[in-house]
């Protein structure tokens, strides 16, 4: 198990928003995916329905964000090794939600899970 990671002193939303924008879609959530990045006021949204978030848009999430640290397991697991540590240290330090190194990390997943998708889809014919 991961060692969980503090989001004290953070605005979930906020929280909510980095990790949406960084992670990756997955398998067939490529049918739900939109390249958009996600907004404090959209996250701030979805909190209202909850705090557990599996997928969101066709991006692998896997977080419960109820209290003040989350277990980073399955976020890292989908979306890279250590990549929760890296978007919270990015949010603590610029608080920009869609900062470019977050950016950059998506753009890198989404080229590696569309080439696993591919493969996957490939095999199938």
């Amino acid at each position: 198990m991961s060692e969980k990671i503090s989001i004290a002193g953070l605005d979930k939303a906020d929280v909510l928003a980095a990790l949406y924008n960084t992670a990756r879609p997955q398998g067939m959530g490529f049918l739900h995916y939109t390249p958009d990045p996600m907004t404090k006021e959209e996250a701030a949204e979805l909190l209202k329905s909850g705090t557990y978030f599996d997928y969101v848009k066709g991006r692998v999430l896997k977080v419960n964000l109820a209290g003040d640290e989350f277990d980073p397991w399955g976020y890292n697991r989908d979306n890279g090794e250590t990549a929760a540590e890296l978007v919270i240290a990015v949010l603590r330090k610029d608080k920009n939600v869609n900062h470019p190194v977050m950016q950059m990390v998506h753009g890198v997943g989404r080229t590696i899970a569309a080439e696993e998708a591919k493969k996957m889809f490939e095999n199938k014919e």
